[in-house]
């Protein structure tokens, strides 16, 4: 009787089971995808930075859209850290441009607040980090492994 029970109760929980490591598994790349598409904004921003005022390379998608997609349909309690990180980044893209635009028409100290600038990119891609080190803990188990800007 036992045998028998077995026999029809094991083979759906092992499918169950499977089924449950396989969404692990595939919430684990997504995660791992999502923190390289957001530190890959900071790489990002230096080419657009060298294409406006060196006018040298091309300027790919912002890494910040692949972040937006996975977060909404992986981690939507990221959506609103994706959002304002996004938001400081096209801050920091706009003064770019103007810059670029200051330099190109022979205006003295065209990039003389680049810090100013860049200041608030930094805070909230810290504040994006922190973020995702907590996701890792909650979802994964994981202690703090992406590190701060600066660190």
């Amino acid at each position: 009787m036992i045998g028998i029970a077995g026999g029809l109760i094991g083979p759906p929980v092992l499918q169950w089971l499977q089924a449950k490591e396989r969404e692990r598994r595939l919430r684990g790349e997504k995660f791992e995808a999502l923190v390289i598409a957001i530190l890959e904004t900071q790489v990002w921003l230096a080419e657009v930075q060298n294409a406006q005022f060196r006018g040298r390379g091309d300027v790919r998608l912002c890494p910040i859209t692949k972040a937006y997609a996975i977060a909404t349909i992986y981690f939507p309690c990221l959506l609103t850290k994706v959002n304002e990180l996004n938001a400081v980044t096209l801050d920091h893209v706009q003064w770019i441009a103007q810059a670029a635009l200051k330099k190109h028409s022979g205006v003295e100290g065209y990039a003389d607040d680049v810090a100013v600038s860049y200041q608030p990119f930094t805070d909230k891609m810290n504040e994006m980090i922190g973020e995702l080190n907590r996701t890792a803990g909650r979802e994964f188990g994981v202690r703090a492994g992406v590190r701060s800007l600066g660190q």
